[in-house]
């Protein structure tokens, strides 16, 4: 059972441990048939990368950072090529990833922390369209 840990009383201060959002990401290939191959290779992908513990926020920016770097095909940190079937694809590629796994986040986590990575995806497109 994924436990989440709730720091105040706005969505993004919900916190998954680093191991629960692994496992969920990981078991959207199982939980969550019938999709489309490259997003299980990209949940997978963004499950390695997880580091600690993430609010949904958190969580949103990890899947935002992850796109870059695959988009790029190298990390920012050290400019180390990534070898991986999603690297240096076309945007649109993308996009339709990040919305399919927006779209399953609460079959394979909790409801309320899928809202919250939602919420985060809101306010971005808010600040965008200023």
């Amino acid at each position: 059972m994924i436990e989440i840990i709730i720091i105040g009383a706005k969505m993004q201060d919900y916190i998954i441990k680093k191991d629960d959002l692994q496992g969920g990401l990981k078991s959207l290939r199982t939980d969550c048939p019938g999709l489309n191959p490259s997003v299980y290779e990209f949940a997978e992908y963004l499950a390695e990368r997880i580091t600690s513990e993430k609010t949904p926020y958190g969580f949103g920016q990890a899947i935002e950072n992850t796109i870059l770097v695959l988009s790029l095909g190298k990390e920012l940190k050290n400019g180390k090529a990534i070898i991986h079937p999603l690297a240096k694809q076309e945007p649109q590629v993308y996009n339709i990833l990040r919305i399919n796994l927006q779209g399953y986040l609460s079959w394979v986590l909790p409801a309320e922390f899928a809202r919250g990575v939602n919420e985060y995806y809101s306010d971005m497109a808010k600040l965008k369209a200023k």
